[in-house]
């Protein structure tokens, strides 16, 4: 029965329904629980012994499109991505191209973007241009939990113009370790040059993983 009270003992009979676009993943719930249900069902049936919560997690497919010569890789790459969770969606451009414009429900140049899944199956779509004679592209990839922001925003660059990355841990469990590829430094914060198209990575760790091993 649906009601928001229950006497202990009551067994109640639960159905996670996905709209339109999403699918069902699992549930998620407190440990009150634990033993009693299928998490990877939508349809499970509990016994109320103690003050329960229950979350239903529904999860949509990101299928990227690309304008030009380039490539879109996203960090997490998952086949559902659940509601609610950021990702980075990077731009590697072709050989002599860089990105022009990210479209659809990313915005701006900068060559790594951040995205938080709110609505079904959203369209990711990164226009590559010819590189302009004497200016330079920039890649900056994400390995591991985190996000990179890139000051100036943008994937075109003049020989000699500055730019900074500033790498953020957002999650407790996250830690970012260096940047590797043409940028050798364990700082968070840095600053350099252009002097030709430059690839970047910034790298993390997750600190559960440290632990544990």
């Amino acid at each position: 029965p649906q009601k928001f009270r229950y006497l202990a003992g009551e067994t109640i009979q639960l159905s996670a329904i996905a709209g339109e676009g999403w699918k069902f993943m699992n549930w998620r719930y407190f440990e009150s629980l634990s033993g009693q249900i299928d998490s990877s069902k939508p349809d499970i049936e509990i016994v109320i012994n103690d003050t329960a919560v229950l979350l239903p997690v529904f999860g949509t497919g990101i299928n990227p499109a690309v304008i030009g010569q380039g490539k879109i890789r996203l960090n997490p790459q998952l086949d559902l991505y659940p509601c609610g969770i950021e990702l980075n969606a990077m731009a590697l451009p072709g050989e002599g191209r860089y990105l022009s414009q990210w479209g659809g429900a990313l915005s701006g140049k900068a060559p790594v973007t951040r995205h938080t899944v709110t609505e079904p199956e959203p369209a990711f779509t990164a226009l590559f241009g010819r590189l302009p004679k004497g200016k330079f592209n920039l890649t900056v990839t994400v390995e591991g939990p985190g996000r990179v922001r890139v000051d100036p925003p943008q994937n075109l660059f003049e020989a000699g113009e500055e730019v900074t990355l500033t790498a953020e841990e957002t999650g407790e469990a996250e830690i970012f370790t260096n940047y590797s590829g043409d940028l050798d430094s364990d700082e968070k914060n840095v600053s350099f040059t252009i002097q030709k198209n430059t690839s970047i990575t910034a790298n993390f760790i997750d600190r559960n993983m440290l632990q544990n091993g």
